[in-house]
């Protein structure tokens, strides 16, 4: 218990590594469920993730990268579930240099129908995605 929030249920972290390439590979699974007792409300979380930090230059963190697919299902305290969905054949690429995520395509779905999608861009270390609402696409900046 913290702060009125109760916390239940599990996290667990599969670690696989191969050190001739230098990637470490992380399956996440959690199956989690936060209760506000002051307000009475509950949120949950679901995700089956699979995340890949390649070290490349041991003593140069400034060249790793973590690439990260799978899913997170959140439902909010108002009933409304989100779905996250990352693939394996577009996961997110986040590089160390850049200091954040460069290429993926994260998309989304809520249980009211309604979806969107971040594109993150084909690897260039800049601060531009692109969101798409309904088929409409606009260029947002990464913070």
């Amino acid at each position: 218990m913290v702060d009125g929030r109760k916390i239940e249920g599990t996290v667990s972290k599969t670690i696989q590594k191969d050190e001739t390439n230098q990637i470490q590979t992380a399956l996440v699974k959690e199956n989690i469920v936060v209760i506000n007792t002051i307000k009475g409300d509950t949120v949950s979380r679901i995700t089956d993730m699979t995340r890949q930090y390649k070290r490349n230059v041991l003593a140069d963190k400034t060249d790793d990268q973590t690439l990260t697919w799978g899913s997170v299902i959140n439902t909010r305290p108002n009933g409304v579930v989100v779905t996250k969905t990352i693939t394996e054949t577009t996961p997110l690429l986040f590089e160390a240099s850049c200091k954040h995520i460069v290429s993926g395509i994260a998309s989304f779905e809520n249980s009211k129908g309604r979806k969107w999608s971040i594109d993150y861009g084909d690897g260039s270390c800049d601060d531009i995605a692109i969101l798409t609402v309904n088929g409409k696409s606009k260029e947002i900046t990464i913070h």
